[in-house]
């Protein structure tokens, strides 16, 4: 009888622990819990915080009974790109949505952001979700950051206040702003306009004043910052696609228990295709509106702004060889 007791009592601890062990089990693991700080450049209302907010938050806090906490940082809080990623590098701030700041130390993260790498929407979620993608979170590692999952900060489209451009020659002549990036730089001036670099709080005033003719960033971003306003004409373009990493510092991620690091797994996963769904859709929604306001929206073919944009291709592989065959490996995939 004594033996009886003895067996059902093991029998409830072990339905115990391995409810605590698992995720979704009803507990938590006993003893550290987490408060993760999570930084970004994004306003609270861009598709990134938004599924932040809906997704991700709440995923790790439930998945975990509480154990596991985010905390957003908005606004570029905690800094730029530069120094959130660095902070997530070496431990200081836990996670980060990161972009490819990190390319002039490890130069096989930049082939992302070349040049009409991507085709869309689809082949960017089919290439980083799989065995590429994977390559790409290898990379990361060797930095310390963990890419958990790949976000969007969308496709490149360019406005500018003096003709549409319907084929690239409507180009010449025209000053763009583009941000202080080698490889945006030279694929503005391989499209042929007269490239002017400058940080996005001068941007505005430059375009009102006519000091700048355009600039080129996602719809998200132009509707956002206002440039519209000053802007008659807009080119779905899409030359270069920014992506962001749900990223998270790899030592951190080592040390917690198996359980929460697949809850902040899926969680990030799922965080990810959400974004990209809120990001889509938004991108839509401001097209509308931006016609709305009366700005002419041209779709060019873009096969001629591939063609000239392979020596921005070309030249980065001359600094890093095996760019090429990822290229090839990257517009394969179908």
């Amino acid at each position: 009888m004594r033996m009886r007791k003895t067996i059902v009592v093991l029998l409830v601890i072990l339905g115990w622990a391995t409810a605590c062990l698992l995720p979704g089990g009803g507990e938590a693991l006993a003893g550290e819990t987490y408060k993760l700080k999570i930084a970004n450049w994004y306003a609270p209302n861009h598709p990134v915080n938004v599924a932040l907010k809906e997704k991700f938050l709440p995923a790790i806090k439930e998945g975990t009974g509480g154990k596991v906490e985010g905390f957003l940082y908005d606004s570029s809080q905690l800094g730029g790109e530069r120094e959130f990623t660095e902070g997530v590098r070496i431990g200081t701030i836990e996670m980060a949505i990161t972009g490819g700041i990190l390319t002039a130390s490890y130069p096989k993260i930049g082939i992302l952001e070349l040049p009409y790498v991507f085709r869309d929407y689809d082949h960017v979620q089919k290439t980083l979700n799989g065995p590429i993608g994977d390559e790409f979170v290898a990379e990361y590692q060797k930095a310390g950051v963990r890419v958990l999952g790949w976000m969007a900060n969308g496709f490149r489209v360019i406005s500018n206040s003096k003709r549409p451009i319907n084929s690239l020659k409507d180009i010449p002549g025209m000053r763009l702003r583009m941000p202080e990036n080698k490889v945006y730089v030279e694929t503005g001036k391989a499209l042929g306009f007269n490239v002017v670099t400058m940080g996005m709080p001068e941007v505005f005033n430059a375009l009102k004043q006519g000091v700048m003719d355009g600039q080129e960033n996602p719809f998200s971003t132009l509707w956002a910052s206002g440039w519209w306003e000053v802007q008659k004409y807009v080119t779905v373009s899409y030359h270069l696609f920014s992506y962001n990493g749900v990223s998270i510092n790899d030592k951190l991620y080592q040390s917690m228990p198996k359980p929460y690091q697949e809850v902040l797994a899926k969680a990030a996963k799922e965080t990810a295709a959400y974004e990209f769904k809120l990001l889509q859709d938004d991108e839509k929604d401001v097209m509308k509106k931006l016609q709305d306001k009366g700005l002419q929206i041209a779709y060019p073919d873009l096969k001629p702004f591939g063609e000239a944009t392979k020596v921005v291709r070309d030249n980065y592989a001359k600094g890093y060889a095996p760019a090429t065959e990822m290229i090839e490996r990257i517009q394969a995939v179908k």
